[in-house]
């Protein structure tokens, strides 16, 4: 009986591991597609924009900076975010009448 109780808790975790696996696996390629994603739009950008991303990347940018008369939409939006968390020089960045959706400003903040 004390046996059938091993066995049976033995199985139980193996199941757990392989769907903790399963899972990381799939976080893992969600990432990844993402990450292709962010890496075709920045390759798609000129201008204004493309010279704040390479700023941000390189940690040269001022204290504040403004995205007034750039369209700024979801998949930039996310852009930005993702280049923005590593950043220690930007400490503000002006957004007002962006339209932005709650999940990216909460994403941003």
């Amino acid at each position: 009986m004390l046996r059938d109780k091993e066995e049976r808790d033995k199985k139980r975790r193996e199941k757990d591991q392989m769907r903790e696996k399963e899972k990381q696996e799939k976080q893992e390629r969600e990432n990844e597609q993402k990450k292709k994603a962010l890496k075709e739009q920045s390759e798609k950008l000129e201008g204004r924009m493309l010279i704040m991303l390479k700023n941000i990347d390189a940690n040269d940018t001022p204290k504040e900076y403004s995205l007034a008369g750039i369209k700024l939409h979801d998949k930039l939006s996310r852009l930005v975010i993702d280049k923005v968390k590593y950043n220690t020089t930007l400490t503000s960045l002006h957004l007002s009448r962006k339209g932005l959706k709650d999940v990216v400003g909460e994403e941003l903040a």
